[in-house]
Order: structure tokens, then sequence, then C-alpha cells
């Protein structure tokens, strides 16, 4: 005969509820990320810098192409984890929301610092800096006070 904190427990075990959110996100996010590192390469063939800042830019796109290849793989490792429901899985979901949002901003002063050509972008980067930092400023807290987060991630 269970109590009613066991029943209450069992009850909100799964990837049910809020958590249904971040799991409809994880299986986009690969998606997410594909579109931004083809909108980066798109604009690195767009390009017009010549000598000494050519080598630079170079360098910055490269950098920042590899920085998205890693948060792409590090995307899909945490989704495994998510949907498997290992006890890791909400630090990583907070390592993988915070590290995103670092590399946003990162990206942001990198197209700021660059030429005029880019200046249009900037604001809808801004835009979506703030949506990020909504989101995790939402997510964050759930995943560290939720019941359903720490009944759901056991394994």
């Amino acid at each position: 005969m269970q109590t009613d904190l066991g029943k209450e427990m069992t009850s909100i075990r799964g990837i049910r509820g809020w958590l249904i959110l971040p799991a409809i996100g994880f299986l986009f996010s690969p998606i997410g990320f594909i579109q931004s590192m083809a909108q980066l390469d798109s604009l690195v063939r767009q390009g017009g810098w010549d000598g000494i800042f050519d080598a630079m830019i170079k360098t910055e796109d490269a950098l920042m192409r590899n920085c998205e290849i890693i948060l792409l793989l590090f995307s899909v490792f945490t989704a495994v984890w998510f949907f498997r429901k290992k006890r890791r899985a909400p630090s990583l979901v907070i390592t993988l929301m915070c590290t995103s949002l670092l590399y946003s901003i990162i990206k942001i002063f990198v197209f700021a610092s660059r030429s005029s050509r880019y200046e249009d972008l900037v604001p809808t980067m801004l835009v979506i800096l703030v949506l990020q930092i909504i989101t995790v400023s939402i997510w964050i807290p759930y995943f560290r006070k939720s019941k359903r987060v720490k009944s759901t991630f056991i394994l």
C-alpha cells in the first residue's frame, strides 16, 4: 500500500507537464544549430575584407563554426540523456542553456565589431538574445526546484 506522498511522486514521474516544452525544444534544436551554421556560412561567403583583416576574419569564422558544431553535438548528447531520464540531465540542460547564451553574446560582439555590412543583423540578434535570457531565467529555476524534474531524472 502506497502512501499519499508515494502516489504523488509516482504521478509526477516522466516527461510530462512542463517538461514537454524542453523535450520539444530538444527535438528541434539540431535544426536551429544547422540553420545558424548555414547562415554563418553564407555571411562568410559574402565576405569582402581585404589584406591583414582577412586572415583574422577567417580565423574568427572558423572558431564560430567550430563552436556551433560543438553546441550541436552537446545538444544532441544532452537530449539523449534527457530522454533516457539520466540523473545528470538537468545539470546538462542548464549547462547547455548557459553555454548557448554565452555563445550568443560573443556572436553579437563579433558581428557588431565587423563592417557596417552587418549592422542590420545586430538588432535581430539582440532580440534573440533577450528571448534567450528570458528562457534561461525561467527554465534554470524550474530544472533546479521542480518536483517533477527531481522525480523524473533519477536513473
